[in-house]
């Protein structure tokens, strides 16, 4: 299991209507996007795009019932940065800095309002509302979230490249599943059987009992051989229960590297909070 195998998950799996009305607004002649609601996924109607070009030019677009707009070519910005702000009725307004290259009408992607209701996310820390959790990954990291990723999987966090030649950089991911009735023990029992019964040769090297910021754990460290790469890599996985929910926090490097990046690992995932 690694984050690169995710991270081309969640670009293959792009959903196919946003897919299908992007093909259609192309083939017209716009330039558009998607806003929908952070936690739920749900299109935002009704919600104001505006954005400013690099020569102070504006224009405005309003979203559909589907959460869509788009500019007509009439209106398409100067080439170079543009930057875009959305804002809707109950949600926090967004700012973000987007590219237009002249000689194609750009797809804008989806822009993901945060409801007024919530409190404000602290700085440098990812939040999951809906799993209920965060998590802290250093600022030079890639962050990949959301539902596009291998099913469980909530959000993954990769370190850059040491050099050219570091095909395997150190990752993070938290997985979570509704567990109802389990207990921790059960839970990391289980994990534990199933990577006994593992026909890829997982050794399991180290178990222990952890606090993530007041919530009973328990960790355990494998290792084993990844066949894509074929690279001894060591996982450092950390297991709790809550509220009926398993969260799985697993930190990934190459064996190799592992006693050097081993505190910056449990780091990461002794960060984790439930919120």
């Amino acid at each position: 299991m690694i984050v690169t195998r995710a991270v081309y998950s969640c670009c293959r799996r792009l959903p196919v209507a946003v897919l299908c009305v992007g093909i259609a607004l192309l083939a017209s002649g716009c330039m558009w996007g998607v806003v929908r609601d952070a936690n739920t996924g749900a299109p935002i109607g009704g919600a104001t795009v505006t954005y400013t070009d690099s020569t102070g030019a504006t224009a405005s677009a309003t979203t559909d019932a589907s959460g869509q707009y788009s500019f007509a070519e009439a209106y398409w910005p100067a080439p170079g940065p543009v930057n875009l702000r959305v804002d809707a009725s109950g949600y926090r307004p967004l700012t973000q800095q987007v590219q237009y290259d002249e000689g194609s009408p750009p797809l804008w992607g989806v822009q993901s309002l945060i409801p007024d209701s919530e409190p404000e996310p602290e700085p440098g820390r990812y939040h999951n509302a809906m799993w209920g959790f965060s998590i802290e990954f250093p600022e030079d990291w890639m962050v990949v979230e959301g539902e596009e990723q291998e099913e469980g999987t909530a959000v993954v966090g990769m370190a850059p490249p040491e050099d050219g030649n570091d095909e395997y950089p150190e990752f993070c991911l938290v997985m979570a599943v509704e567990l109802p009735g389990l207990t921790l023990d059960t839970f990391f029992q289980l994990m534990s059987a199933g990577m006994e019964a593992d026909p890829s040769g997982v050794q399991q090297l180290e178990t222990g009992d952890a606090n993530l910021n007041g919530q009973d754990a328990k960790w355990l460290l494998i290792g084993l051989t990844d066949p894509d790469f074929n690279t001894d890599v060591n996982e450092l996985i950390y297991l709790l229960v809550a509220d009926q929910r398993g969260y799985m926090i697993m930190c990934v490097s190459e064996a190799a590297q592992f006693a050097s990046q081993r505190s910056e690992l449990e780091g990461i995932a002794e960060s984790f909070r439930l919120d």
